[in-house]
């Protein structure tokens, strides 16, 4: 493709990466370690990729005949040509584990959001189980929430279960997830410059929802439980089981380290972003334009 990706383009773009499947984790991270220290490690880990994206671009630029990044080179490119020939296979190794996990998180996230919202829409949603037993299953709101609740999730007023999947703990084939195949194996065939417009869109319906989200809980400031989300440590709420008097130590800061660290995954597709930019734009501004309002989103 042509390198034509602009401003409004390269944030957007930025933007959706680093607000990424992860995100969607970030409650139970503010549940597990405490507002402060999740706070405070989002913020720390967030400007520390920023200088570790803003390292590698810089040594992009360094390669001969790329001080304006009139080439396209790639990661593992340039791990080809800094490194030693075993640490580079070590690198490429990690660097494509590192992209099927991120591509797992992301199908199986955007799966069960679209089955929870084909819920919402059309009151039940289903699919092909084929793990324990293989079958054709449907579930609405309140089956979702009888069968996590004995997987030991909690249900919420709604009817609805906050658990990952809203069929429970078996394997299926959802319409969410054929859903999700139908929007995104197309755009798969296309350059990045090609569908930089999606790109845009979905920053644009980010935005919009976000902003719909916050006016709505600060609107109606007594349907927040301020009290839900302890300042360090685990969350009252999760520290102890529902109907029982007994409470549980799990948790904490270490255990959530890993989710923080995940949402700033997207310094891998930096290459690739600047690979399209159109020449003469501002790298700095562009990322750091998108970083710091996804740090503040989280």
């Amino acid at each position: 493709g042509e390198k034509n990706i602009g401003l409004v383009g390269g944030v957007s773009l930025l933007w959706n990466n680093i607000t990424g499947p992860a995100m969607v984790a970030l409650a139970g991270v503010y549940m597990n370690a405490g507002w402060l220290p999740a706070t405070v490690l989002l913020a720390l880990v967030g400007v520390m990729s920023g200088f570790g994206g803003g390292f590698l671009i810089e040594a992009m630029s360094r390669l001969p005949g790329n001080a304006e990044f009139e080439e396209r080179i790639e990661m593992m490119y340039l791990a080809r040509q800094v490194l030693a020939p075993l640490a580079y296979r070590v690198t490429i190794f990690l660097f494509v584990v590192n992209l099927q996990l991120s591509n797992i998180t992301a199908i199986i996230q955007s799966t069960q959001t679209a089955d929870y919202t084909i819920m919402a829409i059309a009151g039940k949603t289903c699919g092909v189980e084929f793990y324990p037993h293989l079958s054709w299953n449907c579930v609405d709101g309140q089956q979702a929430a009888a069968q996590n609740s004995a997987a030991g999730s909690s249900t919420g007023d709604d009817g609805l279960s906050d658990a990952d999947s809203p069929f429970g703990p078996v394997w299926v084939v959802s319409i969410g997830f054929v859903l999700v195949l139908i929007i995104t194996i197309p755009l798969g065939y296309f350059n990045l410059d090609d569908n930089i417009y999606v790109q845009i869109l979905a920053a644009a319906i980010l935005v919009f929802f976000t902003l719909i989200g916050w006016f709505y809980g600060f609107a109606q400031p007594e349907q927040l439980a301020w009290d839900g989300v302890a300042a360090v440590g685990v969350s009252p709420l999760q520290a102890c089981a529902q109907g029982t008097e007994s409470c549980v130590t799990q948790g904490g800061l270490g255990s959530q380290i890993g989710p923080i660290v995940f949402n700033y995954a997207y310094v891998v597709t930096l290459p690739s972003w600047i690979n399209e930019m159109k020449p003469g734009l501002s790298v700095n501004k562009q990322l750091w334009g998108a970083l710091i309002p996804g740090i503040a989103t989280f």
